[in-house]
């Protein structure tokens, strides 16, 4: 039965008489064509949906209210347009209605029924052109699932806040604080909440490019006021104590548009870094404008400005040169100040958490703490300094929310922290972390001391009408983080193969100022997967940007930084690398590092290391797989190092394993026989790799003749390089040739002779440079014996 309400809603005989007569139907839809609406729907006309105070209005509310109460469900039925009553008020802004209907008992459940091409009410909401007045309703009975609901296009009502330049700030806060998990969901265009917007402002921008129209100062202000929280929010969740985001990167970055989120000096191999160390990390670490954490070991900035003097360090001690007309700058280190002011000078405006280490025989002066942090509004606070002045914190991080704390058990200290001058008034503080020395008291008069700070602090904050958590620990004096320098005697080794091919090496070097500008050539980019890298001075300026994928085994949420190389693998694969031109890896972390290189350009991957199937999940396994396919269809040349357990073994080994074209590269003895630890059925060529020294000049102090299948795989990647980038100076097109696995299959075996698997090169580079007459004459002679003319063609 089709249902109609009569004309005057107002008129309550005619209502009454309307109820008693269909009361057995007003639960259920109308039939006919286009006529499977609930009353609920057809109750309102367009017209009626208004927020005009009228006696019409008001009747009709009540009668909606009638209606509901007897027949709750109607309120997720829908009409022949597949759209819910609620889903209609919200298309027509009706904010009285929308709250008449939230107000019932299936209220919280409507606003999860979808309507018409998936629309939720929340999208629904977001889409009109103006800001709705029925999103403050809905948000307020909106719970996480609401929250993350998609349309059909995949996009959630996040998306859409996002995508409008000027969308209101409080509104984006407010999803966001409701369902943090939203700003990780992707759309059917693959883009996060934040890349839909940044997607959206640049398609804004060039628009007005085009119209010759500028933006605003104060429209500006707002879209990068937005921009900020979204971004802001997307590294909040993500750190420690939230970890309700997984990846940050690819939620805030497009494939190769990552920037770096992070400084983690931690594991840095020096005690101290230069003023230049610092300028050439500039060059491949581009910067977020906020970071998730800053961490600083004990280590020196050399040399440490002094007034018009300079700091030296002598037995871990800073000692200043004295003078009569020396300014008065105190005792104080001020050296971190430089590492601060480099962050933002690189474009850091904000630190979520510090980690800096000072407790050495002279820490940095309260001044130096207050200047060095107090323009990056930093949240956590890790600075280990003992003993630290609650004023200093309050002036360099107002905006705590959780510190860890220092203290040598001098009471004082801890009563005032807890007294009402201290740490209460971080308006923002919600946890407190204490370590405290067992120093000059007993552990019974400490224990007392402890027990009645956490008394004080607790309820000092109770009168502000708030809480705080405290976790105080007693620790013993433990022996310094830093280990002894060691020196190494240098050994004498030679290796013919080598020898020659630094004499190629350094020819090469000494013609780039002789080599035409134009057209100018694409650098060869070999990307070493590995342990990390030392900024070292021989290497550094040939390192063009990284990323790691290695976590902290205490801390898993964080990844290592790649840039200090806490092991020295990385560091000498990449010296390796090059000079022809105690580690873990898990397949879960080498798909991600072989995936991500893929996107960067490169022309070949090393990867000095192997891994055992045993214990490797098989999803784990087959992403690895399609990370290794996917670079060989860019014609990625890869190289990796096979085992070094000799034949013993006949286990299948990953990467190699992984069933798509790579070069699975053994050590060779001085000789270009096989090293016995090598397993010779599993291996396609040998390079060096027995007693090899790794650095020509020892500028690391670290010249020990070394051994092993990874250093033979890092010379096999850098000979690849070399032979890529002669024989773009010959010829372009056979370069692109040779980028292809197959060919340079055919090129080592050429040089390989009737040892087809030891590429030699006493022939093809030894010759002498001067006999042809110019560079290129030379290059094209040495190309023309180890290419066949028949590559040159793809």
């Amino acid at each position: 039965m089709d249902v109609s309400l009569p004309e005057d809603v107002s008129d309550d005989e005619k209502i009454a008489v309307f109820f008693h007569g269909y009361e057995d139907y007003l639960g259920n839809k109308g039939a006919g064509p286009n006529t499977k609406s609930t009353l609920l729907h057809k109750m309102w006309r367009p017209s009626d949906y208004t927020d005009q105070p009228s006696e019409n209005l008001q009747a009709r509310v009540q009668l909606a209210k009638w209606l509901l109460n007897k027949h709750p469900k109607l309120l997720s039925m829908k009409d022949h347009h597949g759209n819910t009553p609620l889903i209609d008020a919200v298309k027509n802004d009706c904010k009285i209605l929308v709250e008449c209907y939230l107000a019932s008992s299936e209220g919280a459940k409507a606003i999860l029924v979808p309507g018409s091409d998936d629309d939720t009410c929340l999208t629904v909401a977001f889409k009109l052109k103006k800001l709705s007045r029925c999103i403050y309703p809905l948000l307020k009975m909106s719970d996480e699932k609401a929250i993350k609901q998609r349309d059909r296009e995949g996009n959630t009502a996040l998306h859409y806040a996002a995508i409008k330049p000027s969308c209101n700030k409080g509104l984006v806060e407010k999803l966001i604080s409701l369902c943090p998990r939203a700003l990780g969901i992707e759309n059917s265009t693959g883009r996060s909440p934040y890349q839909a917007r940044q997607h959206a402002l640049g398609s804004l921008r060039k628009k007005f490019e085009n119209q010759n129209r500028e933006i605003t100062p104060k429209q500006e202000v707002t879209m990068n006021g937005v921009t900020e929280l979204i971004k802001y929010s997307c590294m909040k969740y993500s750190c420690t104590g939230y970890k309700i985001l997984e990846n940050v990167e690819s939620i805030l970055y497009g494939p190769g548009e990552e920037l770096a989120i992070s400084f983690d000096l931690d594991e840095y191999a020096k005690k101290y870094i230069t003023r230049d160390d610092l300028s050439y990390l500039s060059k491949p670490l581009k910067f977020e404008t906020i970071l998730q954490w800053v961490c600083v070991p004990l280590l020196i900035v050399e040399p440490p400005a002094i007034g018009n003097k300079t700091a030296i360090q002598l037995n871990g001690r800073i000692q200043r040169p004295h003078s009569k007309h020396t300014p008065s700058v105190g005792k104080g280190r001020r050296d971190y100040e430089t590492i601060f002011n480099w962050l933002g000078e690189n474009g850091v405006s904000r630190i979520l958490e510090v980690i800096v280490e000072d407790r050495g025989d002279v820490s940095h002066s309260d001044e130096a703490i207050e200047n060095s942090l107090k323009k990056f509004q930093v949240e956590i606070w890790d600075w280990r300094r003992n003993d630290l002045c609650s004023e200093t914190i309050l002036r360099a991080a107002e905006n705590a929310r959780e510190l860890f704390l220092y203290a040598t058990g001098n009471n004082a200290v801890l009563r005032s922290w807890s007294s009402e001058d201290g740490l209460v008034r971080l308006k923002n503080l919600e946890k407190v972390h204490v370590s405290v020395l067992q120093g000059l008291e007993r552990a019974e008069r400490l224990a007392e001391y402890i027990e009645e700070f956490e008394k004080r602090m607790v309820e000092r904050f109770k009168l502000c009408e708030r809480s705080v958590e405290v976790n105080v620990t007693v620790e013993t004096e433990g022996s310094s983080r830093d280990g002894q320098n060691s020196k190494i005697k240098m050994e004498q080794a030679s290796n013919h193969w080598l020898d020659c091919m630094d004499t190629f090496a350094s020819f090469v070097t000494n013609i780039q100022s002789q080599i035409p500008q134009e057209p100018a050539l694409r650098p060869i980019r070999v990307a070493v997967i590995d342990d990390g890298i030392n900024f070292r001075d021989n290497i550094r300026e040939s390192i063009t940007t990284g990323k790691s994928y290695s976590r902290w085994l205490n801390s898993p949420d964080r990844t290592r930084a790649y840039y200090v190389g806490h092991e020295t693998h990385g560091t000498q694969m990449a010296a390796l690398i090059l000079r022809n031109g105690g580690i873990q890896f898990t397949t879960r972390s080498a798909a991600e590092a072989i995936r991500w290189v893929t996107t960067k350009g490169v022309d070949i991957i090393s990867m000095s290391w192997s891994i055992e199937r045993a214990g490797a999940a098989e999803e784990d396994i087959d992403n690895l797989r399609k990370a290794v396919r996917e670079a060989h269809e860019k014609n990625i040349l890869m190289f990796c190092a096979t085992s070094d357990k000799g034949d013993i073994t006949s286990e299948d080994l990953y990467p190699a394993a992984c069933g798509s074209p790579m070069f699975r590269i053994g050590a060779s003895k001085s000789t270009g026989a096989i090293s016995p630890s090598v397993q010779s059925q599993r291996i396609d060529f040998v390079f060096p790799g027995e007693d090899v020294i790794v650095e020509r000049q020892a500028i690391s102090g670290d010249s020990k003749p070394r051994s092993g299948s990874s250093l033979g795989t890092a010379i096999a990647a850098g000979f690849a390089a070399m032979l890529l980038y002669c024989s773009e100076l010959t010829n372009p097109t056979l370069r692109n040739a040779l980028r292809k696995h197959e060919r340079m299959e055919k090129v080592f075996k050429r040089l390989g002779g009737t040892n087809s698997t030891y590429p030699k090169v006493n022939s093809p580079f030894a010759c002498d440079p001067r006999a042809l007459g110019s560079w290129k004459k030379t290059i094209d002679h040495l190309v023309g014996k180890w290419v066949d003319c028949r590559l040159t063609f793809v």
